[in-house]
């Protein structure tokens, strides 16, 4: 109970002139409930995060929402975005997101990254005609079956 309403006078302390650009509107379902937030399309490099100026807004801090590690990423804010390389945050996860002055938090909300379409086209090609490849049982770089041992 003392969370619910400490979480309630945070958010009512928030001023209405620092604020994330959305993207699209969406709802993430999150521990069994549904959450308002936005969703970002991005490349294969990144998606990049509007943020409404603030005076005085120094960071970010991201944190997977989606992950079971719940990673957290604290980004200086320089200009009105940031950018989330793909490397470091995955398609289709969300992302608690707070935009802070110091200590104070000044912005939060809740941003689903969509998975990028460049993502999904991904191909794997075997050559398998020059032999380079052996293995350990000298079968010169063939493929073959091994009986399996008695236990």
């Amino acid at each position: 109970m003392r969370k619910i309403i400490l979480l309630a006078l945070l958010t009512s302390a928030l001023p209405a002139a620092a604020r994330v650009l959305p993207s699209t509107s969406v709802h993430v379902l999150l521990d069994g409930h549904r959450e308002p937030g936005v969703g970002l399309h991005g490349d294969a490099r990144g998606w990049r995060l509007p943020i409404t100026p603030d005076r005085g807004a120094t960071d970010v801090v991201l944190v997977d929402e989606t992950s079971p590690t719940r990673d957290k990423w604290i980004l200086p804010l320089d200009g009105r975005a940031i950018f989330l390389e793909a490397g470091r945050f995955v398609g289709g996860h969300a992302y608690r997101v707070e935009v802070r002055r110091g200590t104070e938090i000044v912005e939060r909300g809740l941003v689903y990254l969509y998975p990028s379409r460049a993502g999904r086209r991904a191909q794997v090609t075997f050559d398998v005609g020059d032999g380079a490849v052996g293995s350990a049982a000298g079968n010169g770089g063939g493929i073959s079956l091994l009986p399996k041992s008695a236990l």
